[in-house]
């Protein structure tokens, strides 16, 4: 399949969540019908076909480019179609609570999955680009999660302490998903104020200017704004849901950031650096991610130019499983994953 054409699937979950928040309130089985997209997601996910290791590409721009934006746009619009609808719903009778209640899991479920993959993940991309306006319309993605510092705490830590045991985000053999969790939704903003505060210390520019150039104060003082203007606006609800989706939004990408890099200390793995993905469908749906190690080898190659590497211990499954795996049986993902690196491990001696 023509790459361009291929790279469109990344567009199913925004474009579902548009379609779902573009009309009134739907029926409860209705409702659910829409949640069926991820459901044929995940099988596909399940059944992908494997990449195979690549040599460097270099892709035209334009197109991509194009993509990454229009992903943007679409993350924006539905978060404002997602606000019109929650201020839609009726709550006069009993059906019409059972049936508002039903629609606004659905909405947390399309629009904090869409927020993953249409927000962060494409906000993920654009901070590690060049040009400076591509770089706040990633901070502007990361906001409309609550997830601003992310952008400071991922270029400045995890990419500097990859495999090793200061970063924040390689998750400890022994650490369940629940424990690593509550760790990185702390130490990430904490390691993140702790860096602009030390970058500003340098410039000793007296504390009002440092106080006025911290991107984590930025950062927070729009999400406070936002979600004030949108509970001033349209209710205690939609500013409820909206940090629903946040939540929901960054909870995927730190199931995400658990499973890539889990148990990978470099003097114990023979200088792995995240686990290997071979799915072919994760890699097309998620812009790039699986290639994981392809991207910490140099962060500022584009999305369309990873490749794909096979140095480190394999996940049997593709990023949507896995992420789901993660989260309702962190049990059994660790112990799975502990004989996988068992075995990787005894295959480096």
């Amino acid at each position: 399949m023509n790459s361009r054409l291929s790279s469109l699937l990344s567009l199913i979950f925004p474009i579902t969540s548009l379609l779902f928040l573009n009309s009134e309130s739907h029926s409860a089985p209705e409702a659910l019908l829409w949640t069926m997209p991820f459901w044929l997601v995940l099988a596909a996910d399940w059944l992908s076909p494997s990449m195979k290791p690549l040599s460097v590409k270099n892709s035209p721009e334009g197109f991509f480019n194009g993509l990454l934006y229009g992903l943007a746009f679409l993350q924006f619009i539905n978060l404002a179609m997602m606000i019109r609808f929650i201020g839609e719903l009726t709550w006069l009778t009993t059906q019409d609570i059972m049936t508002s209640v039903i629609n606004l899991l659905v909405v947390r479920f399309l629009v904090g999955t869409s927020s993953c993959c249409s927000g962060i993940i494409v906000a993920h991309e654009l901070i590690h680009r060049g040009r400076p306006l591509q770089r706040w319309l990633g901070r502007l993605l990361l906001m409309s999660v609550c997830y601003d510092h992310f952008a400071v705490a991922h270029k400045r830590g995890h990419h500097s302490h990859i495999g090793t045991p200061h970063d924040i985000t390689t998750a400890q053999r022994d650490e369940s998903f629940k424990a690593y969790w509550r760790r990185v939704a702390k130490e990430h903003f904490l390691y993140a104020w702790r860096c602009e505060k030390r970058r500003l210390d340098k410039k000793s520019r007296g504390f009002l200017l440092n106080t006025v150039s911290n991107k984590v104060l930025q950062g927070l003082l729009v999400e406070l704004a936002v979600v004030g203007f949108i509970y001033a606006e349209f209710g205690l609800l939609c500013a409820v849901m909206f940090l629903y989706q946040a939540y929901s939004a960054v909870r995927m990408l730190e199931a995400v950031n658990y499973f890539q890099h889990w148990g990978l200390i470099e003097e114990e793995t023979h200088h792995a650096i995240a686990w290997v993905s071979d799915s072919w469908f994760s890699n097309l749906l998620l812009l790039g991610l699986p290639c994981h190690i392809c991207h910490h080898q140099n962060a500022t190659v584009q999305f369309q130019d990873l490749v794909y590497y096979e140095q480190g211990p394999k996940m049997p499954y593709g990023y949507f499983v896995t992420n789901l795996w993660v989260r309702l049986s962190n049990t059994s993902f660790r112990q799975n994953a502990a004989l996988q690196l068992e075995s990787y491990t005894r295959r480096g001696d």
